[in-house]
């Protein structure tokens, strides 16, 4: 079995969140670990102007974002600083399931 890896461009990736969207889609889910964070990032971006009670936005911890030992787990110290730094990728003042 091969692991398959796609990767779109920003452009082509907020053209599918808003026809998502458009077709009554309402629930987005990413990861601070997806692309580095880089995910997190244009899923803010492709919601933003989008009404925030439009949709359920999720976002996963857990993974390693860094070489220190705090940088990854399910620590309270890694939970909330992963937390934070989601939400400052994504441009958002809360996320909905984490």
């Amino acid at each position: 079995m091969y692991a398959v890896r796609a990767e779109l461009d920003e452009e082509s990736s907020r053209g599918i969140i808003a026809r998502y969207l458009e077709a009554g889609g309402n629930f987005v889910d990413t990861a601070d670990v997806y692309e580095n964070g880089v995910s997190e990032k244009i899923t803010g971006r492709a919601l933003k102007g989008v009404p925030r009670d439009d949709y359920v936005l999720a976002t996963k911890v857990r993974f390693p974002m860094g070489e220190g030992p705090n940088d990854v787990g399910l620590s309270r110290k890694y939970v909330i600083s992963g937390c934070k730094a989601s939400l400052r990728r994504l441009g958002m003042d809360h996320i909905d399931l984490y």
